[in-house]
């Protein structure tokens, strides 16, 4: 059964400085973790919520480009 959102995740150009952003503006620490690639995934966590920012890659998640 459905019971609540635990994660928001969007993509960044650079996840470590959206996530410091948010970490400022919500006065709460940054997290990060890196995997074996060396790709840096950075989040924060207000009220139970963790907000994620993983790295923008157009070849695994192509971003829509304007027209």
């Amino acid at each position: 059964m459905f019971t609540g959102v635990r994660t928001v995740m969007t993509f960044a150009v650079d996840p470590e400085v959206s996530a410091r952003w948010w970490g400022e503006f919500l006065d709460v620490p940054v997290k990060t973790d890196v995997s074996d690639t060396g790709a840096i995934y950075a989040w924060v966590e207000i009220g139970g919520v963790e907000l994620g920012f993983h790295p923008a890659d157009d070849e695994r998640n192509a971003r829509p480009r304007p027209k």
